[in-house]
């Protein structure tokens, strides 16, 4: 059980706060001095086994007090366990199903451990290394070994209370105690009762009287009782007797066996059915195994291989070569297409091309140099020849137009003057202003279009110009009207003027065009030459009979036509190549096929046979393997099954001569002459011992010789003398009854009855002491016998667990913690092996070896029940090594999932541990 937190409502100087623990096993609690860590060790303890009646922790203010843990427990989970002194200081357990359980069912979940056990065992301070320090030595072994049964040295401290209380009753030479004192007292009374009787010689002649009577009573009942003994004695013979006689007739019987007989072991009665219950089935394994053997072997003769070696490597070989064949099978169908289909394309070529002579392509030039110069001369010819017919069209244009203007300065020489041409020069002066109006109209708006695109927005641009243009559409109609009829009147005024001087000139300006025309013609011609000359001379080399522009076009075909021709004969060398290995595989396909003398058909179906037959073969290579590897296991169990077999028929042999048998019938005849010497010797073993119960194996031969009848005769006279001896009893009896009566009378009268009953009570006082004292040592016989029980049966494993821890406290340097048995003490062992006494050990060591029982006892008790270590600054006067070993020590301890709180005020203690480990306390 883990405390996972706990709440305190009320508790000493606590109200209504809560602390909560983390899930490693170990919690430090820090506080300096009147912090509140004894108040929180209490109410952990309080709320656990009930509020103590000192009732130290109670608030200043107000009569409630009280609080609750939460806890982790492994059967139940979380729990919350609350106690108040408002509920009469009893605890409520809350479960996790919601269901409220009470004090009892707390108890029982706590297996029985109160507040005495659990601060014996669990809770551990300062003041337990204390009083091994305050021990000398001939105290240590007993207080470490008192430790180890009861967590601390309660028990010794009871004991040697006890002891005390002891001697103050009685010592056997003592004076002082109280019972000695007493014995003294009845032995003064006893002496003055005897002289007073003295004084009285009647009552001393009725006591002696009384003492003979008592004497011969005494006499009679010892004769009486050793009539009894006889009786006893001589019924037990006749009893006997039989069994007597029965051992004599077994002894007979069993001296009549031989020594082989004798000899023969019991353990030895079954050992050839053991040899032969692993012999048979061995054998029957044996002889299903040689049939498996030759099933085996008849099975891989049917499966030899049916070709031989080189046939299926040449089998496989075909088979890898497969794949090959039919891409070479597929490439020739391939090729043939592929080659069809260029000896088209050349053929188109050729075609087209109508060479003029038989060529021979590999000695064309289709280099770039050539393609390029190639490219350049047609160019430059077609260019020349589209400049030819531009000459041509210009040259018939000069001509026509020469033509027309001689026509008409003939027509106009020829034509007379009128009177309206001298008329109409007067009005010519009066028409310039019409002329230039439309020019400065266009100006002024190009302008104001100007000012508008940089003063105003885009739209009233866009708008002014559309209306200018609409302006000028409208008004251009009209002075084209005005000016074609101012051309006219001045064509009628001076037509017969102008248009002669024009004539003469345009004829002359059309003869100058011709001229310049015939001029460009001949330069033409001298710069068409040189390109004419090479394109022919390339179409020569080219032998083509294609028009010169068309010839770059020409080329390409031709070129085309080199690269498809090396194609077409390249491809033909391939079909052939490929066309031969496949000749020769199938050729390959057609022997293997006779070889293994089947039917010719075609090469896939010859294919297919044979993947068949490999396929069948490697199942067959498949099953001698596995038949190799069956017939290998089954050789290698029938090696081993025979060897077995041999053993054991070694070992029947070897035991038929132990025991001296001839056979196997031998054998079960002496087993069972074996097993009837072994039931005649167990009946005579059972009579001994019944007759050694009985004290009688040294009168076994008188009572044989006396017989049976002579006992029983015996037996009857001594009943006869009891009945007798009974008889003087009871008469003597009466007679010491009536002489008593009369000493009681006479101690009546007198002295010697104040005595008596002064010695009565003084040995009743005594009676009182000793049983006091009988008490006292009942209590400490319980104790060491506790003790004695813990010795047996549970410091073994208590020690063992404590040498486990002792080792790393001590830096290894003693290795066990070991009880002595000749004088009842602990012992520790050194690493070298030397043994060594508490009392030779240092003081140091002493209190490592208490830790150790300590932490031992404690996990010891974790087995029933699991509750949190509770240690207030236990080891404050530890140095550091010592201090870190036990540190280790204890988070060994929180990994066997139990939980460790350390009460410290010391600083240098939080430096040890994780930041989540630590719960602070604040000092008021």
């Amino acid at each position: 059980m883990k405390i996972r937190s706990l709440h305190i409502a009320n508790f000493g100087k606590f109200s209504n706060q809560t602390f909560h623990f983390s899930d490693d096993g170990f919690q430090l609690v820090y506080g300096l001095n009147e912090s509140g860590k004894s108040t929180l060790k209490a109410f952990i303890e309080s709320v656990l086994f009930g509020f103590s009646k000192s009732k130290t922790y109670q608030p200043k203010q107000g009569s409630f007090y009280g609080g609750s843990l939460t806890c982790l427990d492994e059967e139940l989970g979380v729990i919350h366990i609350e106690r108040t002194s408002d509920q009469g200081g009893q605890a409520q357990v809350l479960l996790p199903n919601g269901e409220v359980k009470d004090e009892a069912f707390l108890r029982t979940m706590l297996k029985g451990t109160d507040r005495r056990l659990f601060q014996s065992i669990y809770s551990f301070d300062v003041f337990g290394l204390q009083n091994v320090q305050a021990l000398n030595q001939d105290q240590m072994g007993e207080f470490l070994l008192f430790s180890s049964l009861f967590g601390s040295d309660a028990a010794s401290k009871m004991d040697s209370r006890l002891l005390k209380q002891q001697e103050q009753l009685f010592k056997p030479n003592g004076r002082k105690p109280e019972l000695n004192q007493q014995l003294e007292r009845l032995k003064e009374l006893a002496g003055q009762l005897k002289q007073a009787k003295l004084a009285e010689g009647r009552y001393s002649e009725k006591k002696r009287e009384q003492a003979e009577l008592v004497e011969k009573i005494e006499q009679l009942q010892q004769e009486m009782n050793q009539a009894e003994i006889d009786i006893q004695q001589l019924t037990e013979h006749i009893r006997l007797y039989p069994m007597i006689e029965s051992k004599v007739e077994l002894k007979k019987e069993l001296a009549r066996y031989p020594k082989r007989v004798k000899q023969f072991r019991q353990e030895t009665e079954h050992e050839l059915d053991k040899l032969e219950s692993h012999l048979h089935p061995k054998k029957a394994q044996l002889t299903a195994l040689k049939q498996k053997l030759d099933h085996l072997q008849t099975s891989l003769t049917q499966v030899q291989p049916q070709y031989d070696k080189d046939t299926l490597l040449e089998m496989k070989r075909v088979m890898a070569e497969s794949p090959d064949a039919e891409f070479v099978k597929k490439r020739i169908a391939e090729g043939k297409v592929e080659r069809g289909s260029l000896k088209q394309k050349i053929e188109e070529a050729a075609a087209k091309l109508k060479f003029q002579r038989p060529m021979q392509l590999d000695q064309v030039d289709d280099s770039l140099d050539f393609e390029w110069e190639l490219k350049e001369a047609v160019s430059q010819y077609v260019r020349l020849m589209d400049r030819k017919a531009q000459l041509d069209d210009r040259f018939d244009h000069a001509r026509h137009e020469l033509e027309e203007a001689e026509t008409a300065l003939k027509g106009l020489k020829e034509q007379p003057v009128s009177d309206e041409v001298r008329g109409t020069r007067a009005k010519e002066k009066q028409t310039p202003f019409r002329t230039w109006l439309f020019p400065l109209m266009l100006m002024t708006d190009a302008v104001i279009l100007i000012i508008l695109f940089f003063l105003a927005e885009s739209w009233v641009t866009l708008l002014f110009a559309g209306f200018s243009v609409f302006t000028f559409i409208a008004i251009y109609p009209l002075l084209k009207q005005t000016q074609l009829k101012q051309a006219t009147n001045s064509s009628t005024s001076e037509s017969f003027y102008v248009q002669a001087a024009s004539a003469e000139t345009l004829v002359r300006q059309k003869e100058l065009l011709y001229e310049r025309i015939i001029r460009q013609y001949e330069d033409w011609e001298q710069e068409l030459e040189p390109v004419q000359q090479q394109v022919e001379e390339m179409k020569r080399q080219l032998g083509l009979s294609t028009e010169l522009p068309f010839l770059v076009e020409a080329f390409h075909i031709l070129k085309q036509l080199k690269a498809n021709t090396a194609a077409y004969e390249a491809l033909d060398r391939e079909i052939e190549a490929l066309t031969y290995q496949q000749s020769a595989y199938e050729q390959k396909v057609a022997a293997l096929s006779r070889l293994l003398q089947r039917k010719e058909g075609s090469i896939q179906e010859s294919i297919s046979a044979f993947h068949e037959i490999l396929k069948d073969e490697a199942k067959r290579e498949k099953e001698r393997q596995a038949l190799h590897i069956s017939i290998q296991h089954v050789e290698q169990q029938l090696t081993t099954l025979e060897g077995e077999i041999q053993y054991y028929e070694k070992q029947m042999d070897e035991l038929f001569r132990q025991v001296e048998a001839e056979s196997k019938e031998d054998y079960h005849v002496l087993s069972h002459q074996s097993k009837e010497y072994r039931d005649r010797l167990h009946h005579l073993q059972q009579l001994n011992q019944e007759l050694h119960r009985s004290g009688c194996m040294d009168e076994e031969e008188v009572i044989a010789r006396k017989g049976l009848s002579h006992l029983e005769e015996e037996c009857a006279q001594a009943k006869k003398r009891l009945h007798d001896i009974e008889q003087n009893v009871t008469n003597m009896k009466q007679r010491l009854a009536e002489r008593s009566v009369e000493i009681r009378q006479i101690e009546a009268s007198g002295t010697v009855s104040d005595l008596t009953h002064q010695l009565a009570i003084e040995q009743e006082h005594a009676k009182h002491l000793v049983k006091k004292w009988a008490a006292i040592q009942l209590v400490r016989s319980v104790i060491r016998e506790k003790l004695n029980e813990h010795k047996e049966t549970r410091l073994p494993a208590l020690l063992q667990t404590a040498s486990r821890f002792i080792q790393p406290l001590t830096n290894e340097r003693y290795e066990s913690i070991l009880f002595s048995g000749e004088d009842d003490r602990l012992i520790v062992k050194r690493k070298d092996g030397r043994i060594f006494r508490p009392e030779q050990l240092s003081q140091a060591t002493c209190e490592q070896v208490y830790l150790a029982i300590r932490f031992a006892l404690a996990l010891s008790h974790q087995q029933n029940c699991q509750l949190p270590f509770m240690m207030d600054d236990s080891f404050v006067h530890f140095d550091h090594v010592r201090l870190g070993r036990v540190q280790e020590l204890m988070k060994e301890l929180t990994r066997f999932e139990t939980q460790l709180f350390y009460f410290t005020c010391h600083h240098h203690m939080k430096e040890t541990v994780e930041e989540g480990q630590i719960t602070s306390l604040a000092a008021d």
